[in-house]
């Protein structure tokens, strides 16, 4: 039988801001290296489930609180959206909700002291993506801000990665550089974003960090939901590959990598 996907992407001018007016004559779609048909290609209407996590360290940052801040209120119109703190385990501060008031007070709450606590990032990334895997939504979307350490992580990068696909969670990263990278954690902050169709924007200072977080927030806003079927007989494949035609000075992002069921 025919196996029908959607996927959600970005198309980018180079300001940075979303194209609008694509259809489904601007794509194309290989699964598996086979055609597939793209059935429709519409401004993604659907309510985003959005998992917005911070590392421990960086609770002590106002520039990454406002980064937090500034991606909330320009998505809860479209979203409800949990804050979560990454440490030793999780930390739930705020569950989902568009209540912007919520999430404000939540922030306000946060004491600005530096605290050297240890953080498990590569789990805490693995249960924020199980736990939106159970949420009753099709679009599932993780923002996180971390720090890069380079750190080996308990759990392979290759598993961290596979969990991030099968949940069809949509990962998006803001990562400060350390000067650490290049290990398993920095492969995950990497990868994990390149195949879900998300964006990873690397900053070297913290004051950097609200301009990302407004971008990506720009960009969730303005994603498309693309629709495509397989062929008959074709067997689904993990592999996908989303090219836009011919479009100058426009960036796309989507999906590298979908779960086969």
């Amino acid at each position: 039988t025919a196996t029908t996907r959607t996927v959600y992407v970005t198309a980018v001018d180079r300001q940075g801001q979303p194209v609008a007016g694509l259809t489904a004559a601007d794509f194309t779609v290989k699964e598996g290296g086979k055609d597939a048909a793209v059935v429709s290609v519409e401004p993604a209407r659907a309510r985003m489930r959005i998992a917005l996590g911070i590392t421990e360290p960086l609770t002590a940052s106002g520039h990454a609180l406002q980064g937090m801040a500034n991606l909330i209120a320009t998505l809860a119109p479209q979203a409800e959206i949990s804050l979560i703190v990454i440490g030793l385990s999780n930390r739930v501060l705020v569950p989902y909700t568009s209540d912007v008031a919520t999430h404000v007070a939540a922030l306000r709450a946060i004491p600005q002291v530096q605290r050297q606590v240890p953080v498990n990032t590569g789990e805490g990334i693995v249960d924020i993506a199980r736990q939106l895997q159970k949420e009753e939504t099709e679009r599932r979307v993780m923002v996180v801000i971390a720090v890069d350490t380079g750190e080996s992580v308990s759990m392979r990068h290759d598993y961290v990665l596979g969990t991030i696909r099968d949940s069809r969670v949509q990962m998006h990263v803001v990562a400060i550089s350390s000067g650490g990278m290049g290990g398993d954690l920095s492969r995950v902050l990497s990868d994990g974003p390149r195949q879900s169709g998300g964006r990873q924007i690397g900053v070297s200072a913290l004051s950097a960090v609200p301009g990302a977080m407004a971008q990506i927030a720009t960009e969730l806003a303005g994603q498309y939901a693309l629709t495509y079927t397989l062929p008959d007989g074709v067997k689904p494949s993990e592999r996908i590959a989303v090219s836009l035609l011919a479009r100058r000075g426009v960036t796309l992002r989507a999906p590298t990598s979908v779960p086969v069921n």
